[in-house]
């Protein structure tokens, strides 16, 4: 539970530049449905999988 609270804290400060930059390449798709939002932001963090249950609920 550390690891994701730790990450959680890294990737919720937007006042670091990495963090900035990821936002801004998410952002620069314009407008996206909220999955693509998804599959964007798993994109820029490197090759994640995720469960398909993640875009349920979008």
């Amino acid at each position: 539970m550390r690891r994701v609270n730790f990450a959680a804290g890294v990737l919720g400060d937007t006042s670091q530049p990495g963090v900035r930059a990821m936002i801004n390449w998410v952002r620069s798709a314009g407008a996206i449905t909220p999955q693509q939002s998804i599959a964007a932001c798993l994109d820029v963090m490197g090759p994640l999988r995720s469960a398909t249950r993640l875009y349920e609920n979008c």
